[in-house]
């Protein structure tokens, strides 16, 4: 399995035009990363350092708080580690989780942008998300599926190094065709929280879920969920190591139109 990179020199590079190009500025945006999980298992600690890390190196710019989401009360599995200003217990799917969230605190949350994570994610570039330049009315993200002329070298969720290399869910075409977000990883500024991106599940929305036969509230029905709210779509390169448990698998972000 490869190495992590070394980006020291280029985050300091892009480190320092973001913070001229705020410099002045009378505000400082803030920034609320999530931590959704069904459980915080243990055996995820190690990212949780990661996590910690790539915190402290977005706080250099940004206010930066962290909220966990989990089925479970199990928040100390990761507290030696993560401080966690909100913590919310629900036991639901994972757009339901992230939705109920948001709708439940919205007199608490003030926040410019919002990045939505997993446990078992790792980031492998502090800087390959750059804040300032994404689009203030679209969830951003990487591609589980795509037909059309984008390319990105870590923008696809499947197709990289290790387990999920073989499957091939983008292709190239001079027009876009088809586009469904990843739902693990995703970005969005609060705009999109205002215009009801987030709003609850409805009943109308579940009843669709069980129509086309799927069991679980995955990246397909987290991409109707956006469509039916008027929510735009972005992609982003996101490079990142995903462990999987259920199977000891470990696959990283995978490329689009870059062969």
């Amino acid at each position: 399995m490869r190495k992590r990179k070394n980006f020291t020199r280029r985050r300091r590079m892009r480190s320092r035009k973001i913070a001229k190009s705020l410099k002045g500025g009378s505000h400082k945006q803030s920034i609320l990363i999530i931590l959704s999980t069904n459980e915080m298992y243990p055996e995820f600690k190690p990212q949780t350092v990661t996590l910690k890390k790539y915190i402290e190196h977005l706080s250099k710019i940004y206010n930066v708080d962290l909220a966990g989401i989990s089925s479970k009360d199990d928040f100390s599995n990761y507290e030696d580690t993560l401080v966690f200003k909100y913590k919310y217990v629900n036991a639901k799917a994972q757009v339901s989780k992230i939705c109920d969230f948001i709708s439940e605190n919205r007199d608490k949350l003030n926040y410019d942008w919002y990045f939505r994570t997993r446990p078992e994610e790792e980031l492998l570039d502090f800087d390959c998300i750059n804040f300032e330049t994404l689009p203030k009315d679209a969830v951003s993200a990487r591609a589980r599926e795509y037909i059309g002329p984008f390319t990105g070298k870590y923008s696809c969720s499947v197709g990289g190094e290790g387990a999920y290399k073989d499957i091939k869910a983008c292709f190239y075409k001079t027009e876009l065709e088809k586009l469904v977000l990843d739902s693990n990883d995703y970005v969005f500024h609060k705009t999109v929280v205002e215009k009801g991106g987030f709003a609850k599940i409805t009943q109308e929305e579940k009843d669709w879920e069980k129509s086309t036969g799927r069991n679980n509230e995955d990246e397909w029905f987290f991409d109707n969920i956006m469509v039916s709210r008027n929510i735009k779509k972005n992609i982003i390169d996101i490079e990142l190591k995903f462990t999987r448990k259920s199977r000891n698998q470990v696959c990283y972000s995978g490329g689009i139109n870059t062969v």
